[in-house]
């Protein structure tokens, strides 16, 4: 037989093997094409758990913050149309040692991730505590660089802290506000977070007259 009508022949003999092929497929459809090369790969992980050594360095930091913040009262200037709330606080010596102490353990702890909410809760402590140290230092009695003047925006860096605490562990919510009151402040009125403005270059809450 020619070289050319060979060639023809083996080539009408794999279409037809091909055709057979196909037909013995029930869904109607050719072999599976398998491809070469890496497999696919994983869904990318989550973020890593929290080590429970950080969570309790962590926690220690929020109760000892927390307390401070409990010992704060309010100050009241009122205007023709509204009034405006400053913090006064009564936080001790004692208190900002614990403080630091529990702010220092948990950043030298090497356990939080680089970013994210622990990381923010972490530099949150830093400057919690470094205000804190500043509202101690000088002098104790009262006048206009008394602690308790001092300490006047203690509760709105507080409440940072307690939103990074929350935003890190939202199973273990604290309250975002804290002070002892017997003021209706604003915002706190339907249960919403205290709004913090600037009066006089101090932190304040204001509630304007209706």
């Amino acid at each position: 037989m020619p070289l050319r009508a060979s060639l023809l022949a083996l080539a009408c003999v794999g279409l037809v093997a091909c055709d057979d092929k196909n037909a013995a497929d029930p869904h109607g459809g050719g072999r599976e094409t398998r491809t070469t090369g890496a497999a696919p790969s994983a869904q990318a992980a989550g973020p890593a758990p929290l080590s429970a050594d950080f969570v309790a360095k962590a926690r220690e930091v929020q109760t000892t913050a927390r307390a401070i913040a409990a010992t704060c009262k309010w100050n009241t200037h009122s205007t023709e149309w509204g009034d405006m709330y400053y913090d006064f606080c009564a936080f001790k010596k004692a208190q900002g040692e614990k403080l630091h102490a529990a702010v220092t353990a948990l950043g030298a702890s090497g356990l939080a991730p680089e970013t994210g909410p622990a990381a923010s809760f972490v530099d949150e402590s830093r400057m919690f505590d470094a205000f804190v140290a500043n509202a101690l230092a000088g002098p104790e009695e009262y006048g206009y660089e008394s602690a308790s003047s001092r300490s006047r925006g203690t509760l709105s860096h507080y409440q940072d802290l307690a939103f990074a605490w929350n935003a890190m562990l939202s199973d273990e919510k604290v309250p975002v506000d804290e002070g002892n009151t017997s003021y209706t402040l604003g915002p706190a009125d339907s249960g919403a977070p205290r709004h913090w403005e600037r009066c006089g270059g101090l932190p304040c809450v204001k509630r304007m007259h209706p």
